[in-house]
């Protein structure tokens, strides 16, 4: 992008006149969800997370991904002084799969 149309989009962004899926481009902050119609909306512009008609989608795939980082044992997410204090002295790299030393969750 050149520095005209850069400074331009930035100046668009202070005075609050881009439409959303433009604030996007700019944004310093994500929204902690993000859930887009890849097919329909290939640019990703248009997050569906309070689409009520995507609700069931999205609860299949937090679910999904829930499943799997417990499978996992992905410890990835956590804070670093919650690793810390749960880890008992050891790195997330030593943490094999199938030990239940961070979590105490159910398998």
């Amino acid at each position: 992008m050149n520095k005209i149309i850069k400074k331009q989009i930035r100046h668009d962004y202070a005075e609050g006149i881009l439409n959303a899926a433009q604030e996007l481009i700019v944004a310093t902050e994500r929204p902690a969800k993000m859930l887009f119609d890849i097919e329909k909306d290939p640019r990703e512009a248009f997050n569906l997370v309070s689409n009520p008609d995507y609700q069931k989608k999205l609860r299949e795939l937090q679910t999904f991904v829930e499943k799997k980082m417990l499978e996992m044992r992905d410890v990835h997410f956590l804070h670093l002084w919650d690793l810390v204090q749960r880890s008992r002295g050891c790195t997330p790299f030593e943490i094999r799969p199938g030990e239940n030393i961070l979590f105490g969750l159910k398998n």
